[in-house]
């Protein structure tokens, strides 16, 4: 079973129009829900890749997560920084055409675990977003989001079996 980078978009249900998300996913990165599969895209992060998305919304909470699934995805100590502005690509497009986007939090399988008991979007304080190691929130005075970087909630590069000298 492969292991998944997620990335989630924590969108305000108040601000959200869901169709309108799900339109911008397709149009954009030509994803849709469930499996997909890419070819080409002027994304790298999404090139010749498999992607899973889901889109999780519960009655009892004032947020959504649309949730990107990258099985396979593999970060190196060499080329984080390459990688980071890939990912921050994506997520930065998503922000832009999204307003009702509050925060993408990203990491190996654990977004749904951490973000299962969570009713508000009040609860995604910042001691609750350190708990993740990649974080972008909208910032009010840009349209870029701002990005937050704890490698200690998760060494995401350890998390690499096939090469173990990049951890």
């Amino acid at each position: 079973m492969p292991e998944y980078f997620e990335i989630s978009l924590i969108v305000d249900k108040k601000k959200h129009q869901k169709e309108y998300t799900k339109k911008h996913l397709i149009n954009r990165y030509n994803l849709h829900e469930g499996k997909n599969h890419i070819e080409s895209n002027k994304y790298p992060l999404l090139e010749n890749r498999n992607v899973q998305v889901g889109i999780y919304e519960h009655a009892d909470t004032d947020f959504e997560e649309f949730c990107i699934g990258l099985p396979d995805y593999i970060f190196s100590r060499n080329t984080f920084k390459m990688q980071l502005q890939q990912l921050t690509d994506i997520v930065e497009t998503c922000f832009k055409d999204c307003e009702s986007i509050l925060f993408a939090v990203c990491s190996y399988e654990i977004n749904g675990y951490l973000i299962g008991d969570k009713k508000k979007i009040k609860d995604f304080d910042a001691e609750f977003l350190k708990r993740f190691p990649i974080v972008y929130s909208r910032d009010s005075h840009s349209q870029n989001p701002v990005i937050t970087i704890t490698l200690e909630a998760q060494d995401i590069f350890s998390l690499n079996p096939f090469l173990p000298g990049l951890r």
